[in-house]
């Protein structure tokens, strides 16, 4: 199950319905950015709602950094070129930097503890969700590090979920490209890594 956090399902407020289905392209984290799937995925959630941006330039730019791994929630910790990872809020915060430099209508939302099937329904309304599960679709090997509700674990990997539809859910992968899963298999497997998830909202 996954740590509930607040009252997530107010969240969905902040997400009407979109007037199309985004059409996500899949960019690749490797070689440079090992450790910018968070960054990667976000980019790819935004180019699918009309931005042109680089995930390089979310990384340097705008994405909140702590190289001392001090803090993995409020910010990324370590380096996206070697190694690292960030949780939700700090994404969050990412983008809400990107849309304020760029003047843009758009925020980030909290989703995670929000059950799956409100994630279903975030992206049924046209949003691409950015889910985090495992490199390898294993159960998580989780460290001792834990902060605030919140547990690192050595195949971290953050991921765009962009359409669930006749037990199938779509993902975009920087890793990998654009995947198909059974949405059973998904759905434990992101619960079992804490149903960490965030989304952007045009407001």
């Amino acid at each position: 199950m996954g740590t509930t956090f607040g009252f997530p399902s107010l969240a969905l407020i902040e997400l009407p319905d979109r007037s199309q289905e985004p059409i996500v392209a899949p960019l690749y984290q490797n070689p440079e950015f090992p450790s910018g799937c968070e960054a990667f995925s976000l980019a790819m959630c935004l180019r699918s709602m009309g931005y042109s941006v680089e995930p390089s330039e979310l990384i340097d730019t705008y994405m909140p950094t702590d190289p001392t791994w001090s803090d993995f929630v409020n910010h990324f910790a370590g380096d996206a070129r070697s190694s690292g990872s960030a949780m939700s809020p700090a994404v969050v915060v990412c983008a809400d930097a990107y849309a304020a430099a760029v003047d843009a209508p758009l925020h980030g939302v909290e989703l995670t503890g929000c059950s799956f099937d409100e994630v279903a329904t975030v992206v049924e309304r046209g949003y691409p969700v950015l889910t985090w599960i495992t490199t390898d679709f294993e159960s998580p090997r989780f460290s001792t590090t834990g902060a605030r509700g919140y547990r690192l674990y050595r195949n971290f990997h953050c991921v765009l979920l962009y359409r669930v539809q006749g037990g199938v859910t779509y993902v975009a992968d920087p890793l990998v490209g654009l995947v198909e899963y059974d949405t059973n298999s998904f759905q434990t497997l992101w619960e079992e890594c804490g149903s960490l998830a965030m989304a952007v909202s045009e407001s």
